[in-house]
């Protein structure tokens, strides 16, 4: 047989069949020829961006925080916000200021890119050793980085958003450097990277919890979005030469975008690859037509030269990624995101978002969806009150919100709740979470809300946003709040929006239940309140009558729900200056509640009151002083001089002194209840006290007392905007201020 010889240059040995014999002979590998080292350079794998907007400090800060060598820093922020284009044009400048200093790219979203960087710097810098099958490439690049003797080296590890397979040994496939018999453990990758090493390391990352385990807080750089300035001059950079829009239309832009930079480079390209048939104004009007158009326009993914190729280009499927990865970590996390998505954006109140399983939190029934309820998620046993807060940490961890300075509340970016009821919506649980929005509102959205309106106030905004949020269940709760929201918006003085809510409730219940029905007749009466509260007494009074008519019918005349929607109708006629009418309304209201529940009754009480104020439109002063007092006389025995009916009752009669011109009994009733609230109550109690002391600012100016007159004014107004909101106008109208 014939025989074939291999020379020493040849290594290996294959073969496909064969019958008869062979003889191999193997060869040591020829030693490796030495290379020349390459000069100082960066392994950075993107164009610098000739477009890069610097906002703030942030390079400033990088620069500092990593000068020191074995400085380990952090930059992290919400996905699209521009940590990695941070640390591309941080990595160009470091080598235009220090020619001599290595720059080193690692994609670190998962083990095998982050070997797989390892070895590309491996070869670029022709580390010996580094083609061998069996090297440990860690150990050999740890060995480089410690013998540089010149030139200083930056290692930026970019995406680590997951960083478990850092803390994990090399693959078996890599070889070993440590005896695996020796029971001595081996090393994990980011031992590979002691702080020892002369250089620095920068990372970016989504996420604050990940980087706490390899960097110190102190050396964590947060990346906001953008501020207007700098946004719109993001825009501009990337539309140049193409696209002509004037400052303010940018500024709106910008701001529909929450200043993201992905966004606006995003938009930036779907409109310079359009023009002229599209343009700035044109883009916006898209954006803001529904938040149908916002989805379909964000979510458009385009070529973006200075991103990883793994990263998405649209920041809505970015933020996608952040929540499935949310989701996969910490599910309860996941759920109360979730939920904060059908929030109003800013000032979520924590109440509405704790579990209302929680020990002693008797103000919220309604129990949350939860995918987590098989604890997925590690929870066993763990106090809920800590879940809840463990949660709040890792939302703030991943920047999905904010909190606010007392701690109690919370704000998102409204382009992140859109990705997330979107994000939702792919797992099928967009109406699931609508619902226990919804039904969180209404447990806490009190029925008797003058009571408590602390808690109105705070929830008010929320209740206003679900009016774009009807769920196809829970439909009749969401009616129910809505007019009890409604309500409140009438007092507030928020007119339309107390028209809107009560019309969508009546709706609402008319559809479900017909027309006829209390729940329908009691959204009817306050569409009713709703027109009164606007100064449209006839519109008014057609509501209050047909709730009225209705309600006589559908329970009977003797019942207390038909008197109190008499009182109502009585309240418009007086409007209307029908004072016969009013007058007979209320007397049959008042003689309906002596016979059923007595004399000394609020319900009584107020009916009195209120005639007080039709006698006195009608100019029967001394029937109406004279019942006034009786009035007070009663509450005083049965409730005390310091009920607030008896207050309320006591400036009724004060305010007929005023306008009588008896200065001299009103200001001595008025002086009175405001000194015992404000000793007893404190300076911020109630509407009552505000009143009095508006009605003596006015008396003090009719009086020349100037100075007392308004110092009471500036008083008033301030307590008012501090309780009530700045969108409170009674006391400003009382006061004769003008109103927006």
């Amino acid at each position: 047989m014939a025989s074939i010889g291999f020379g020493p240059s040849n290594s290996g040995f294959q073969i496909g069949s064969n019958e008869g014999k062979i003889n191999a002979h193997f060869y040591a590998s020829a030693p490796e020829r030495p290379e020349t080292s390459p000069s100082p350079l960066s392994t950075v794998p993107f164009r610098r961006d000739p477009d890069f907007i610097k906002h703030g400090t942030l390079l400033e800060q990088i620069s500092e925080k990593t000068s020191a060598p074995g400085s380990r820093v952090a930059v992290i922020g919400l996905g699209g916000v521009g940590k990695s284009q941070l640390a591309i044009e941080y990595a160009y400048r470091l080598r235009i200021r220090s020619p001599t200093t290595w720059v080193f790219w690692i994609h670190a979203s998962n083990a095998t890119r982050f070997e797989q960087s390892c070895r590309e710097i491996a070869e670029r810098v022709k580390i010996p050793g580094r083609r061998n099958c069996d090297a440990n490439i860690l150990q050999l690049l740890q060995d480089w980085l410690h013998d540089r003797e010149e030139g200083e080296w930056l290692l930026i590890f970019d995406n680590l958003d997951d960083d478990s397979f850092l803390h994990q040994p090399l693959p078996a496939r890599q070889g070993k450097t440590e005896d695996a018999s020796s029971g001595i453990p081996e090393r994990t990758i980011w031992e590979y990277f002691p702080e020892n090493l002369p250089g620095s390391i920068l990372v970016t990352s989504r996420s604050r919890d990940v980087v706490t385990t390899i960097v110190e807080d102190r050396d964590i750089i947060v990346v906001e979005p953008m501020d207007e300035k700098h946004a719109t001059a993001l825009l501009a950079q990337k539309v140049a030469g193409k696209v002509q829009f004037q400052a303010r239309e940018a500024a709106q832009l910008t701001a529909v975008l929450d200043y993201m930079p992905l966004a606006i480079v995003q938009a930036a390209a779907y409109i310079k690859q359009r023009a002229p048939r599209v343009s700035v104004p044109q883009y916006l009007e898209d954006l803001q037509k529904s938040d149908h158009n916002k989805l379909s326009l964000l979510s458009r993914e385009g070529r973006n030269l200075r991103r990883d190729r793994e990263a998405r280009n649209a920041i809505f499927l970015t933020w996608q990624i952040t929540f499935d990865h949310l989701r996969n970590m910490r599910r309860t996390a996941a759920d109360l995101l979730a939920l904060m998505s059908f929030f109003d954006r800013q000032g979520i109140p924590e109440i509405v978002l704790r579990d209302p399983t929680e020990s002693n939190n008797n103000n919220n029934p309604v129990d949350a969806p939860r995918a987590s309820k098989d604890n997925d998620n590690g929870h066993d046993g763990t106090n809920s009150i800590d879940i809840f807060e463990d949660d709040i940490v890792a939302l703030r961890n991943y920047s999905l919100i904010n909190i606010s300075t007392e701690g109690t509340t919370f704000t998102m970016h409204r382009l992140i709740q859109l990705a997330i009821q979107e994000w939702l919506r792919t797992q099928e649980q967009l109406k699931m979470w609508k619902v226990c929005f919804i039904q969180r509102l209404c447990a806490l959205f009190p029925e008797d809300w003058p009571h408590n309106f602390p808690l109105v106030r705070l929830l008010f905004p929320h209740v206003k946003y679900s009016l774009i949020q009807m769920p196809e269940n829970s439909i009749q709760e969401w009616a129910t709040l809505l007019r009890n929201a409604g309500n409140y918006a009438t007092w507030m003085g928020d007119i339309g929006c107390s028209m809107r809510m009560t019309e969508i409730a009546t709706e609402t219940m008319n559809k479900l239940y017909g027309l006829e029905d209390e729940r329908t007749l009691d959204c009817i009466e306050a569409q009713g309140q709703a027109y009164y509260g606007f100064g449209q007494w006839d519109e008014a009074a057609k509501f209050q009558t047909h709730a009225l008519c209705a309600l006589e019918g559908l329970l009977g005349a003797e019942h207390l729900r038909v008197s109190a929607a008499r009182l109502n109708l009585a309240r418009t006629y007086r409007r209307q200056a029908r004072f016969p009418d009013a007058e007979r309304l209320t007397l049959l209201a008042r003689d309906h509640f002596e016979r059923t529940i007595g004399k000394e009754n609020s319900h009584y009480l107020s009916a009195s009151d209120y005639l007080v104020s039709i006698y006195q439109d009608m100019g029967r002063l001394r029937e109406a002083e004279e019942l006034s007092i009786e009035t007070i006389n009663i509450s005083k025995r049965v409730h005390g001089s310091d009920d607030p009916g008896t207050r309320f009752f006591t400036v009724t009669l004060a305010s007929m002194y005023f306008k009588q011109g008896r200065l001299e009994d009103a200001e001595e009733l008025l002086s009175y209840i405001v000194d015992e609230m404000k000793l007893k109550l404190g300076a911020e109690h109630t509407a009552t006290m505000l009143t009095c002391m508006a009605i003596l600012s006015l008396m003090y100016r009719l009086q020349g007392r100037a100075e007392q007159a308004e110092q009471l004014r500036h008083e008033v107004l301030d307590i008012s905007k501090k309780v009530f909101g700045p969108d409170y106008s009674y006391f400003k109208t009382l006061l004769g201020e003008p109103v927006d």
